[in-house]
């Protein structure tokens, strides 16, 4: 595949082009002894981590009885510390939408055109928004 551009290829791409298919050409052997090596190592680095000595717990979890406290049990049910900032985000949401009155919220669909001043906000008919959208288009 070669890269060109609407006008046709100029000199840099023609330059790009010619180093590429250099590239391809090249042969991609690995060094004498490079395979073993990498496997060696990775081999060494799993013996490590397999001997290596576990993370103990803290010495109260060892107190026969102990548990976790109640603000790790909530972490672990809801799952973890991404889901609390989901939760604490929709609290926040929830919080903004109870506070603003119901004026508010006829006036910002009458800013959108969605109502009049004289209709009531039950009468609202979102279709027409959709049909003004499509007809700029």
């Amino acid at each position: 595949m070669r890269m060109t551009r609407q006008g046709g290829p100029d000199d840099t791409d023609r330059m790009i082009d010619a180093l590429l298919d250099q590239a391809r050409a090249t042969p991609r052997d690995m060094p004498e002894g490079l395979a073993a090596r990498m496997l060696r190592d990775a081999y060494d680095e799993q013996a490590a981590r397999r001997d290596a000595v576990p993370v103990t717990a803290p010495a109260r979890q060892a107190v026969r009885g102990w548990r976790p406290g109640l603000w790790r049990q909530f972490l672990d049910a809801v799952g973890g510390y991404p889901s609390v900032a989901g939760l604490a985000s929709v609290a926040v949401f929830g919080v903004f939408i109870g506070i603003n009155t119901p004026d508010l919220l006829t006036q910002g669909a009458t800013t959108l055109g969605l109502t009049t001043a004289s209709t009531d906000l039950y009468m609202v008919d979102v279709a027409s928004v959709w049909d003004d959208l499509a007809a700029e288009q």
